[in-house]
C-alpha cells in the first residue's frame, strides 16, 4: 500500500491509503523488460511503439511502457484471436492488424 506522507491525502482523488500497489510490481517497464513479458523482440516492441498499438511515456530521456498496457494490449489480441478468421478491411486477420504484420 501507498502511504502518504503526514496523513495528507490528494485533494482531488481522496487519501492515498485508498491506492493499492502490490510490493515488486512495477509500473512502468522499459522497453526491453516490455519485450520479454511479452515474449517478442525488442524490434518488434519498437515498431508497436511507433505506430501507436503500443502506448508509451517518456520520463527525461527514458521511455517506458506502462505495464496496464501490455494487460490491455494481451487482451486486445485475445479478443482479436476469436475474430481472427474473418479478414479485416485491411485483408489481414484482426491480430495481423493489432501486430502490424
Amino acid at each position: 500500500m501507498v502511504g502518504d506522507i503526514e496523513g495528507r491525502g490528494c485533494p482531488d482523488r481522496g487519501p492515498i491509503e485508498d491506492t493499492v500497489i502490490e510490493a515488486g510490481a512495477k509500473l512502468l517497464l522499459t522497453p526491453e523488460q516490455a519485450a520479454d513479458v511479452l515474449s517478442i523482440g525488442r524490434t518488434k516492441l519498437f515498431e508497436l511503439l511507433a505506430n501507436g498499438t503500443l502506448p508509451s511515456v517518456r520520463i527525461g530521456n527514458c521511455r517506458r511502457v506502462p505495464a496496464a498496457a501490455l494487460e490491455s494490449f494481451v487482451a486486445e489480441l485475445v479478443g482479436a484471436a476469436g475474430r481472427e478468421s474473418r479478414p479485416t478491411p485491411s485483408g489481414r486477420t484482426a491480430v495481423a492488424d493489432l501486430i502490424g504484420q
